[in-house]
């Protein structure tokens, strides 16, 4: 029996021909209540970026202490806050077991969905995208 634990995603169709690499996030809310969102997952991204709307929706704790750091369009003020994620791919759940530091992008969203960049997310993964297949697979680079 194989004791690797895979998650397997579709990607999410955009537009007629535009797919993206979007993973179902799940968080807790303070009273408990579970609260799925969806997270693009971005190689090219050094951060986990959410919308000041989501994060507050998610009741994250925004702290007063801010900074800048560097995106696309420019800088983007952000505070950092942490938060435990879990994935589930329809087979299987899987906890993260520590909180995992995000920023909260101060400034105008451009953008709905949450950017799961490289630090530290990818970190916990090995992560396979199959563009032909239009799917990605993770598999928790190490047992907690």
């Amino acid at each position: 029996m194989n004791d690797i634990m895979n998650l397997s995603f579709r990607y999410k169709k955009v537009t007629n021909d535009i797919y993206r690499p979007v993973i179902p996030l799940q968080f807790n809310l303070s009273d408990g209540t579970p609260v799925t969102v969806a997270g693009l997952l971005d190689s090219g991204s050094d951060v986990i970026l959410i919308p000041r709307d989501v994060a507050e929706s998610l009741e994250l704790n925004v702290g007063r202490k801010t900074s800048e750091i560097d995106g696309v369009g420019g800088k983007i003020k952000v505070a950092k806050s942490r938060i435990k994620i879990r994935l589930d791919d329809g087979k299987r759940i899987y906890r993260i077991p520590h909180a995992l530091e995000v920023c909260i992008q101060l400034s105008d969203n451009a953008f709905d969905d949450i950017l799961v960049g490289r630090v530290p997310f990818f970190g916990e993964f090995i992560i396979e995208f199959n563009e032909g297949a239009k799917r990605m697979r993770l598999t928790p680079s190490h047992r907690h």
